[in-house]
């Protein structure tokens, strides 16, 4: 058991690192769904830590991509929190759900509302694939109240 979790840990490290080589002599011996301490996929860390050149290759090998982690997001609620469009586009393309809620009942649609910062493509690319703005957190706030409360008008328009 410490031994396969030592295994696990290290091909973490690879994907962390951004080290394609260690990650390629320990994949083929590995649960490409295995879970770290925090219930984060190889797929959740490549995107975390803008590793992204592991997105093909986790998917390509069938990895979860509605993995939750220990706070209920998934890999597309890590993509919007980094404004990471082509990966988003990516996940949707293999099937990812946008409409997967987090422990505060967050979709994606509005973790990418509340980390776009002016830049609407993530928004814009969820709405267009059913987004709901309308989904209420359990705050009782939609991504189109968040839009509203800060005055971006931009955003309010992309939204209703």
């Amino acid at each position: 058991m410490k031994e396969a979790m030592e295994a696990i840990e290290k091909i973490f490290q690879a994907v962390r690192l951004g080290d394609v080589d260690l990650f390629t002599s320990l994949i083929d011996n590995t649960d490409v769904n295995s879970t770290n301490e925090f219930g984060r996929n190889m797929l959740h860390e490549a995107i975390a830590y803008k590793q992204l050149i592991f997105v093909d290759m986790l998917l390509n090998r069938k990895i979860n991509v509605d993995q939750k982690d220990n706070k209920g997001q998934t890999p597309l609620h890590y993509c919007a929190i980094n404004n990471l469009y082509d990966v988003v586009s990516q996940l949707i393309a293999w099937n990812a759900n946008a409409s997967i809620s987090d422990d505060y009942g967050n979709e994606v649609l509005w973790t990418a509302v509340f980390n776009a910062r002016g830049n609407y493509d993530t928004v814009k690319l969820l709405v267009q694939h059913g987004a709901n703005a309308n989904h209420k957190n359990k705050n009782n706030k939609s991504p189109l109240d968040f839009a509203i409360q800060i005055e971006d008008n931009d955003m309010i328009s992309l939204l209703k």
